[in-house]
């Protein structure tokens, strides 16, 4: 995206004015009111790409992640439901070039978790194999009945060759993947229930690189806070399609809508012409 500098003081603005203003309102994540856990796993591995969207409301959160070549069907547990999905194959590239995309054979799996309860911390597990093994530990907890907070950032800048630039988010290590899990860890910090994206979440804007994206996704963050991207110029390639899952994901520019402000509630009108609860926010 043009204009970097600008957006990059947006970020800082919005989280300054948005996220922190919201402090008395939401409690540390470790003051929930309850856990659900369900069974409990020995895991022994970590989730490929794996990472959180906001559902249709509150009480719904939208999960996805890549599984290994040769998988089926994939499960996960979250809390004390179990849901079965269907490993899809990715999206095929109209070009493929084997020195950017590595993810050729790995399958794409993609649920939605429905009557999750306010002020709650999930514990859910992944298995590819059809529960012979689990994976580790995640963690997820619902915002409250009445508020929550989010975050507003854009731009991580990643490069495949761990480049700093300085319009991304530079830490003190000189490489932007390093900037982007420290932003994550500090809107954890904050205790935000959401994290809203301008977008380019990666660089690389021709074919998508997978390096990038695993940089993207390595924070721990992407695993346990909805994270809400929108298209950026660096993202107008099939891998995104691939890595989330948005509720009423549009496949044409003809569905946007225009946002609705009213008595002071900030909702975003998500089609098909229907108000989505899980982005809505009093302040």
């Amino acid at each position: 995206m043009n204009k970097k500098i600008i957006k990059g003081a947006m970020c800082l603005s919005m989280i300054s004015s948005i996220a922190l203003t919201n402090a008395s309102l939401i409690k540390p994540i470790n003051a929930i009111a309850s856990q659900i856990t369900g069974t409990t796993h020995t895991g022994s591995f970590n989730v490929d790409s794996l990472t959180l969207q906001p559902g249709e409301t509150t009480s719904s959160v939208n999960v996805n992640w890549y599984a290994p070549e040769g998988t089926g069907n994939s499960m996960i547990q979250f809390g004390d439901q179990t849901y079965q999905v269907e490993a899809k194959d990715l999206t095929s590239p109209t070009k493929v070039d084997t020195s950017k995309y590595k993810d050729t054979g790995k399958k794409v799996c993609k649920v939605t978790v429905n009557g999750l309860q306010a002020d709650t911390q999930y514990t859910y597990y992944i298995s590819n194999d059809n529960g012979n093994t689990w994976s580790n530990a995640y963690t997820y907890t619902t915002p409250k009945n009445d508020s929550f907070k989010f975050g507003f950032t854009s731009d991580p800048q990643i490069k495949e060759n761990k480049e700093t630039d300085s319009k991304g988010w530079n830490p003190s290590d000189g490489t932007n993947q390093t900037g982007w899990a420290t932003m994550m860890s500090e809107l954890e910090e904050q205790g935000v229930n959401l994290v809203v994206s301008a977008g380019d979440q990666v660089e690389d804007q021709s074919w998508g690189k997978s390096s990038e994206y695993d940089s993207f996704f390595a924070p721990t963050q992407m695993t346990s806070i909805p994270y809400a991207p929108a298209v950026g110029n660096h993202d107008r390639h099939y891998m995104f399609a691939d890595h989330f899952n948005l509720p009423h994901q549009m496949d044409s520019l003809e569905e946007v809508s225009i946002p609705l402000i009213e008595d002071h509630s900030l909702r975003w009108r998500s089609p098909p012409n229907t108000l989505s609860k899980s982005t809505s926010s009093k302040y």
